[in-house]
């Protein structure tokens, strides 16, 4: 079991488990886990580096300098997940509003079945079961043209790709509340 403080060696392609810093000569390090950039970065004697992170040099020796938890790769995880977890005010509004819209397009599509009784008889095709096949048809036609749940996937379809394309910026969201 790898213990803070105790004295490791990093190979070729490999990677701390821990944070660390370096012991001796220098190293380049692959950081694209924590940065979004694949850019190898020159790190020296007691130069800081992190789980997660690849040696891209030559075999090296470092010292544990942070516990499992305190990790800046797990702390950069938490920051995104609490930001994900955390409603924005526009998600709320859309949340409302799709709650809202559905009771206005369920009378809508009663109205349409009931207005469309009253219509005179040269109107109604008697050959396909009558009324009331005939006014279902335009209930359901107002019901799938006005559907619902449309507002609803694009509200957090929206907020899921909107938080992914900020990552790949490397903008991370703290929280979808107003600062």
């Amino acid at each position: 079991m790898l213990n803070f403080g105790d004295v490791v060696k990093v190979v070729h392609k490999g990677f701390p488990f821990w944070n660390s810093i370096i012991l001796q000569r220098e190293s380049k390090f692959n950081e694209s886990s924590l940065t979004g950039k694949l850019k190898f970065v020159l790190k020296a004697f007691g130069d800081p580096v992190y789980s997660g992170t690849v040696n891209k040099s030559s075999p090296f020796l470092i010292r544990t300098i942070s516990i499992s938890g305190k990790l800046m790769l797990n702390q950069i995880i938490k920051a995104v997940r609490k930001g994900q977890a955390c409603y924005a005010l526009i998600k709320r509004v859309a949340d409302t509003f799709t709650s809202h819209f559905v009771f206005i397009v369920i009378c809508i599509v009663i109205a349409t079945f009931g207005i469309s009784k009253v219509l005179p008889e040269k109107y109604l095709n008697v050959a396909i079961s009558g009324w009331p096949f005939w006014s279902l048809q335009f209930a359901i036609a107002v019901f799938i043209i006005a559907c619902f749940c449309g507002i609803g996937f694009a509200a957090l379809t929206a907020f899921f790709v909107g938080g992914g394309l900020a990552a790949k910026q490397r903008i991370f969201v703290k929280s979808g509340k107003k600062s």
